[in-house]
Order: C-alpha cells, then sequence, then structure tokens
C-alpha cells in the first residue's frame, strides 16, 4: 500500500536525509495505526454482518407466522435455525480474528493500556452477543422440536 506521503516524498530530491527519516517514521507510524485500527474496522463489520443475519433469520421466520410466505412451519423454522446456526458460527470466527490480530498487535507493543481495555470491551460483548444467539437458537430448536 503506498500513502500519499511516500508518493509526494519520492518527487522531492531536495529532501534533505533528516526530513526523509522523519517522513519514513511517520509513514511507519500511519502503517501501525492502519493496522491497528483495521482489525477493528474488520471486527465491527463482522458483528453488524451477524446482526443482520439474526434480524433476517427472525423476520423469515415472522413473515411465516404472518402468511407472508406460503411454506410449512417445520420447513421455515429449519431454515431459520441454519441460518441462525450459519450467524453462531460467523459470530465466532470473527471474534476469533479479532482475537488473533489484536494479541499480535499487543505482543508487538503497538497497542496502549487504553487500546488493550477497548479490545477487552469488544471481546466481551461479542462473547455475550454469542451467548444471546446461543440462547435464540436453544429456544428455536426447543420451539421447533417439542411436541406441541
Amino acid at each position: 500500500m503506498t500513502s500519499n506521503t511516500e508518493f509526494s516524498n519520492s518527487g522531492n530530491s531536495s529532501n534533505s536525509g533528516n526530513s526523509s527519516n522523519s517522513s519514513n517514521s511517520s509513514n511507519l507510524s500511519s502503517t501501525e495505526n492502519i493496522n491497528k485500527y483495521s482489525a477493528e474496522r474488520l471486527y465491527n463489520t463482522w458483528l453488524v454482518d451477524s446482526i443482520v443475519f439474526l434480524s433476517f433469520s427472525f423476520l423469515f421466520l415472522d413473515a411465516i407466522k404472518a402468511k407472508s410466505i406460503n411454506i410449512s412451519h417445520i420447513t421455515a423454522r429449519l431454515i431459520s435455525i441454519f441460518l441462525l446456526l450459519i450467524n453462531i458460527i460467523f459470530t465466532i470466527t470473527a471474534i476469533f480474528n479479532y482475537y488473533i490480530n489484536t494479541r499480535d498487535l499487543i505482543n508487538q507493543n503497538k497497542f496502549s493500556n487504553l487500546d488493550t481495555i477497548t479490545r477487552n470491551v469488544y471481546l466481551t460483548i461479542g462473547v455475550i452477543y454469542i451467548f444471546i444467539q446461543l440462547f435464540l437458537f436453544y429456544i428455536l430448536v426447543k420451539n421447533t422440536f417439542s411436541k406441541n
């Protein structure tokens, strides 16, 4: 990835060695920030996608109950169960990848104490979200296969 700073500095031959070194350290700092925040942006995107999956699963089930879609209740619930299962796997993968990416940054001392606290809060929220999904999954499976 080429930043604008690198491009503009390559065209200036009158830069002294010191200003070139400071721009290189500036570029390195930019790269570190990009790595640090890209993990958070990716994690956030995955969680938002997961919430969309969850909403779609229950909207689909609700559309069946409202008779908007003509399909058997068992088939609709099975589809919702599979959508929710995909969502749970998706969310676990997102949390695992975020944990690995940020652990590597922490090991390289690229995270401040505040960044580490924020990371732990994000991980905690993600784990709570997974437990909520698992609870909803349990309720959906229980209601689908109960004798009522």
